[in-house]
């Protein structure tokens, strides 16, 4: 009855472990047959509108959906009267722009927005705060109205305002190691908050079945099990009620891993109406209300021996947390290097601004501007080289971790060196090339001239260089995989965890490895939530890495028992037979064999279906890392900052797939440029998101993409399946920094405030 729009179940080409292997949907999304939230269309489906606040802080007064209720087509209208006091509607209090306060279901989208205008709204406006460095202060205005806040106080002792949480981290005597100290670094540093910009808008569509008894829920989503429990929760419905069926996804980013958008506002409206409802974002919403990465404030100190002996770290690092007072993780400022000791006070604040969420290694690009940025500054007053400044402190086997524990086999070192090498050995492309952004450009190794980038007509431009470093643990969790072998010799893998990245592809290799079968007579599927056991979301570098060894048990499972069969059937000890091509055979005699199609047919007619099964929770993982190399030019005269050259030096334990792999560290780093040089919401003074368009809010395009140069280092870890570690995460951690270091080294005067706007660059350069 209704459609299956899982990801997954396509034929793939053959391939294995280590080789390059395109994506096994790459064809069915660029030709259209992919489906996607918005693409589910039922019989009798309803539209779904939501009304949003205009208004950033405020009380409501009334609530009149009289008029709305009249507009012809329309068939519900709900608000928080309609849900348990659960926060999906707001009812009587405004906390941020953008907030839901009713929803419309009706004939067409055209009615559906009508209604929602038609909705009358009255309030009494407060004052709101969007800045974290504003709301800290004693005279800033209060963002969240009867909360609960910490009575915490600046280290000058003045009270600080709107504080959510309060955290400190401490090793050693810090303002002793200071005094020690014979260079002392300091700065102020601040990063925006980012949306992920993931391609497709937020969309779902929600149907009642058995009477209304139970609703089923096509969603994009990087974790549909999270969804069904947020709408159970938010519904008060009972979780067994809600089936979730995961579309293809236009990319998540982490913002579609633990959260609900569309879902259960379509949910609510079905249930309502009896018929199934579709509701679809526009790209203002998305950009109004989801979970971006959250802006960052932070004073940090640093202090040294002469000889570049790291002797203590002092931060104070201010974590805009919206109205749900997030506090990040300040402790990754302390990772990487040796230090004698520290001391970090973390603090989360409230501010009336969507809650923040995770995007792509949450908090960890932060901090590592904060932290790379004090390295460079360091290495500038020392006159040491950046590189060799990090190499003498870089943490190795044994140090200390920043969860406390001595760290394992790690690959920093191995990753600096790895991209000192190759950058030392890259020589091959002319400087015009390189500004013209060619795509077959590879830079040369050596800095333009300024007098050569004038004669090439790019005026009073700078060149400079940064280096960065960064640290990501990939997340584990739970996942399982059931492999089975069909009557017609093909295999069938299902598991929970949705494709955001290509992870169906590598299951497809882990089984080709492993029971050598061509990787063209595999299928993957991605199971709803009444089909496979329960899985953790797509998200921390956690898919190939542990759904990843749940395919290779299973796999590995599903092999004895193939033997075992094989060698009933051929009249043998299963210790005779062996794996041969897409075959059972006996060990030394090619002969003799069954076939896996014959070994299929088999199973069904006398021994019973042949699969294996495993499930996985919790591997052990191990720190990642990543090196970056930036290159910029930036124009004197105007302030515009061009990133040439990005060299992206990541360990990934075993390059399970060089070409995806490429294509996250590729990919990691455009992000990371747009958050260096362009992103960052804006806001009116009363608290009103300024640029809640693309139009407005900019995001780097294909002319604004510097040569990336991934370099694969591999520093196997024993835990992950053939010694892989998490990959989609670390490269984006260093970009911020190395970018931010880069145009330091070009002007010769350091930003410590993003993004690298032209007016902010050249506001410096001119002061």
């Amino acid at each position: 009855m209704f459609p299956l729009l899982q990801g997954g179940m396509f034929i793939v080409v053959r391939s294995g472990i280590g080789e390059r292997v395109k994506r096994i949907d790459a064809l069915a999304m660029v030709t259209g047959q992919a489906k996607y939230g918005a693409d589910v269309h039922l019989p009798g489906m309803l539209h779904g509108k939501i009304l949003r606040s205009p208004f950033a802080h405020a009380r409501i007064l009334r609530i009149d959906i009289s008029k709305a209720l009249q507009v012809e087509g329309v068939r519900a209208v709900v608000t928080a009267k309609d849900t348990p006091n659960n926060g999906l509607f707001a009812s009587d209090y405004i906390r941020f722009h953008g907030q839901k306060i009713a929803a419309v279901a009706a004939d067409s989208v055209y009615a559906a927005n009508k209604a929602v205008e038609a909705i009358e709204v009255e309030y009494e406006l407060l004052p709101a705060v969007t800045d974290v460095r504003e709301a800290i202060k004693p005279d800033a205005p209060c963002a969240f109205l009867g909360g609960e806040f910490k009575d915490v106080c600046d280290i000058d002792g003045k009270p600080l305002r709107n504080i959510s949480q309060y955290r400190e981290f401490i090793s050693g005597d810090v303002d002793e190691m200071m005094r020690l100290s014979d260079v002392v670094v300091e700065g102020e540093f601040y990063v925006p908050s980012v949306h992920q910009c993931y391609l497709e808008p937020n969309a779902s569509v929600a149907c009642p079945i058995d009477g209304g008894k139970r609703i089923v829920i096509w969603t994009s989503t990087q974790g549909h099990f999270q969804v069904r429990s947020l709408t159970a929760r938010m519904l008060g419905i009972p979780l067994h009620r809600i089936k979730v069926i995961p579309t293809f996804i236009g990319g998540g980013f982490g913002g579609r891993n633990t959260q609900v958008y569309t879902e259960p506002v379509a949910a609510l409206l079905a249930l309502k109406t009896g018929k199934p409802v579709q509701v679809v974002d526009d790209y203002s919403e998305v950009l109004l209300d989801s979970h971006p990465a959250p802006a960052c404030y932070a004073r940090a100190r640093l202090g040294a021996k002469r000889d570049g002996t790291l002797m203590a770290l002092d931060a104070q690092v201010f974590w805009d947390g919206g109205v749900s007072g997030y506090m990040g993780a300040s402790i990754r400022l302390r990772g990487l290097y040796r230090l004698k000791s520290y001391r970090i006070r973390s603090y989360g604040v409230f501010t009336n601004r969507p809650a923040p969420g995770a995007y792509r290694a949450p908090d960890a690009p932060q901090m590592a501007f904060v932290r790379e940025s004090l390295m460079d500054m360091l290495a500038q007053e020392l006159s040491v080289d950046p590189w060799e400044l990090r190499m003498k402190n870089a943490v190795q086997e044994g140090d200390v971790s920043i969860d406390g524990v001595p760290l394992p086999k790690i690959g920093f070192k191995e990753t600096l060196q790895a991209l000192v090498d190759y950058a030392s050995k890259k020589s091959e492309l002319s400087t015009a090339a390189i500004l013209t952004a060619s795509p077959t450009a590879k830079l040369n190794g050596v800095k333009p001239k300024e007098e050569v980038l004038k004669k090439l007509g790019y005026g009073n431009w700078r060149v400079g260089r940064g280096l960065a470093c960064g640290e990501w643990v990939n997340y584990s969790g739970y996942s399982s995989a059931t492999i089975m072998l069909n009557e017609n010799g093909t295999l069938q893998v299902i598991t929970g965890s949705c494709d955001v990245t290509g992870t169906n592809t590598l299951f497809a290799q882990i089984v080709s490895q492993e029971l050598n079968v061509p990787i063209e007579k595999i299928t993957v599927t991605v199971g709803d939530t009444d089909s496979v056991p329960w899985h953790h979301q797509t998200g921390g570098s956690r898919v190939a890495y542990t759904t990843g060894m749940a395919v290779l048990k299973a796999a590995e499972q599903l092999r004895e028992k193939m033997l075992e069969i094989g060698a009933k059937i051929l009249g043998v000890e299963p210790s005779q037979v062996e794996l041969g091509e897409e075959c059972i055979q006996l060990k030394g005699n090619q002969n003799q064999r069954v076939s896996y199609i014959e070994l299929g047919r088999a199973c069904i007619a006398e021994y019973g279906p042949l699969y294996g099964s495993y499930s996985v929770a919790w591997l052990p993982t191990r720190p990642a890392y990543a090196v970056a190399l930036a290159e910029v030019a930036v124009d004197l005269d105007t302030g515009r900052v061009k990133v040439l050259r990005y060299i992206a030096a990541q360990d990934v334990g075993k390059a399970l797939n060089p070409l995806a792999i490429e294509g996250q560290i590729e990919g990691a780093v455009v992000q990371g440029v747009g958050w260096a040089t362009m992103e960052g919401y804006k806001y009116t003074p009363d608290g009103r998101i300024a640029n809640q368009t693309l139009a407005d809010y900019l995001l780097p395009t294909s002319v604004d993409a510097p040569h990336v140069e991934p370099v694969i280092v591999e520093v196997p870890n024993p835990d992950g399946p053939y010694g892989a570690k998490g990959v989609g995460e670390p490269s984006i951690i260093p970009t911020l920094a190395a970018i931010a270091n880069a145009v330091a080294d070009a002007i010769g005067k350091r930003i410590t405030t993003l993004p690298l706007t032209p007016e902010r660059v050249l506001s410096v350069i001119l002061q």
